[in-house]
């Protein structure tokens, strides 16, 4: 560490400086340090009150970043609902609510589990919030796709194929409310 520099004792008859305000340091933006506590998971998260309903899938999307692939679950209500996010314990192929078989691109697999949330309003006559597709396909360096396997009484399943098992860091932000994902690579 260097030392602390020296004080500066002001000239006979002169008034010591006033002390000026620090420079403003720019915000950092939270990705710059996203993999920090990076695992191979799992991680999960819950809201207080565990039945809450009102927060309803508005968009899935997925980006490559330098680093890392991210993808995000954004909401329309205000919290982010219960969540669990880690990789499979097969290789698939998976099988959706019908008991269909879904393949999805990569050779790992990240499942991602949500609770009270659905694609549809639950409590305005069933009307869609989330119009997007159910396969999610990426341009990115580690992510393949994100395919919807499950909507059904408030639970959502989505499988996210990679290319590789790699670690992954999840969390959380407001306004608009979404649930991230970021995978290294």
């Amino acid at each position: 560490s260097s030392p602390d520099p020296t004080p500066v004792t002001p000239a006979p008859g002169q008034q010591p400086a006033e002390p000026q305000p620090a420079e403003p340091q720019p915000e950092v933006e939270p990705e710059s340090q996203v993999l920090t506590g990076a695992t191979y998971g799992p991680f999960s998260g819950s809201p207080d009150d565990p039945v809450r309903n009102g927060s309803w899938i508005a968009d899935v999307r997925s980006a490559g970043h330098a680093g890392y692939d991210r993808v995000v679950v954004e909401f329309d209500g205000d919290y982010v609902p219960i969540y669990e996010v880690g990789y499979t314990m097969t290789p698939g192929p998976f099988h959706d609510i019908p008991g269909e078989v879904v393949t999805v691109e990569g050779t790992a697999f990240l499942h991602v589990w949500l609770q009270g949330t659905s694609r549809v309003d639950m409590t305005d006559d069933y009307e869609p919030v989330y119009t997007g597709p159910d396969r999610v396909r990426s341009d990115t360096v580690v992510v393949t796709e994100a395919v919807e396997l499950e909507d059904f009484e408030a639970n959502v399943r989505w499988i996210i194929g990679l290319d590789t098992k790699t670690p992954f860091v999840v969390w959380t932000l407001d306004s608009p409310s979404r649930l991230v994902i970021d995978i290294a690579h």
